[in-house]
């Protein structure tokens, strides 16, 4: 089964702000620091290894965004959350 290419695009970009290229099997994940191959199978294998606050963060972020909430809207609905977020990217 093929997704779209929205649907692609999306998972990549949740698996970038997951930073799950550092845990992934690919080579070329790895070397570009972001994903570059099945976004879908890694957010499936490695996202456990997300700290729960930020993945939870994510959530919320992304929630915001369907709700209609700019960036910055939601980046203030959830002070907190970017807090536990920039702290588990920065370790």
């Amino acid at each position: 089964m093929t997704i779209s290419v929205e649907k692609r695009d999306a998972l990549r970009l949740l698996s970038n702000m997951f930073c799950l290229a550092q845990f992934c099997d690919r080579a070329a994940c790895k070397r570009a620091g972001e994903c570059r191959g099945n976004a879908e199978r890694c957010l499936a294998l490695y996202s456990e290894c997300v700290a729960l606050e930020a993945r939870e963060f994510v959530v919320e972020l992304m929630t915001s965004r369907e709700l209609g909430y700019s960036f910055e809207e939601a980046m203030r609905r959830d002070k907190e959350g970017v807090k536990e977020f920039a702290a588990w990217i920065s370790e």
